[in-house]
């Protein structure tokens, strides 16, 4: 046959941009530092739903105080404060 083609194992993203499959090990690049990278990065980006939860619950935390020492004495006012926060 005049211009067969050779079938060739489809490495997925790699394979298109000519990459080997074991460029990683050589690439000069370590996990720690990779894995570090994509920490920081969440980090900057700070949209995290962690990162509301935590916000969330210090300001819960902040407002159940400055409640106490208002002299409110219902704990009625400080859940029903805390659900307000944490629906919106």
């Amino acid at each position: 046959m005049i211009g067969a083609m050779e079938l060739q194992l489809d490495d997925g993203p790699r394979s298109s941009l000519s990459i080997g499959p074991g460029f990683g090990r050589y690439s000069g690049i370590s996990s720690k530092f990779a894995r570090r990278f994509t920490e920081g990065i969440g980090k900057l980006a700070g949209n995290t739903p962690g990162d509301h939860r935590k916000k969330t619950r210090r300001l819960t935390a902040r407002i159940a105080k400055a409640v106490g020492l208002a002299g409110v004495k219902s704990c009625l006012a400080c859940w029903s404060l805390s659900v307000v926060i944490i629906e919106s």
